[in-house]
């Protein structure tokens, strides 16, 4: 004669546990393509008929440079009036400007768009903001003639002869 183990299942128990268990498994397997098909569908990229056009933004250096315009050896510079100090001009993307002569044509604004002309003349006493700085990033670099040497006077968007 045979005893039920306690905690023995019968038969019907069986049977129950393993349709319980078989649905737990599709339920799973359900939720498991449900989440990848929802994630696929948030991961798709929206269509749009709209251009963006990006807006550019030039910054400057605040700083303040007075001085004598001088050209030496092909460089432009300024001989700051309160040091011993030549700086070498370097000009940003924003800027450019054409020498003929002993006048520097500049044109400020080349790529921002808010375009504005200034003259300049060799030998004058200017004010220019912009900053100053012992190196400079490869991209200015590539402007600089290589026998120009620094300290550099990045110009800003401010640049006036002095009356």
């Amino acid at each position: 004669m045979s005893f039920p183990a306690p905690n023995s299942l019968s038969g019907f128990q069986i049977l129950q546990h393993l349709r319980i268990r078989q649905v737990t498994r599709s339920t799973i397997w359900f939720m498991f393509i449900s989440v990848l098909l929802a994630t696929t569908a948030c991961n798709s990229r929206p269509t749009s008929n709209i251009a963006m056009t990006p807006q550019v933004v030039a910054t400057y250096w605040p700083a303040e440079l007075i001085g004598k315009l001088v050209e030496v050896d092909g460089c432009l510079r300024v001989n700051d009036r309160d040091s011993d100090t030549s700086y070498l001009l370097v000009w940003p993307a924003d800027l450019a400007l054409a020498v003929k002569n002993d006048t520097v044509q500049i044109v400020i604004g080349t790529v921002t768009g808010d375009r504005k002309e200034v003259t300049l003349h060799i030998g004058e006493m200017v004010r220019l903001s912009g900053g100053e700085t012992r190196q400079l990033d490869e991209r200015l670099k590539q402007t600089v003639p290589g026998r120009c040497l620094g300290p550099y006077w990045v110009v800003g968007n401010e640049i006036s002869p002095l009356k």
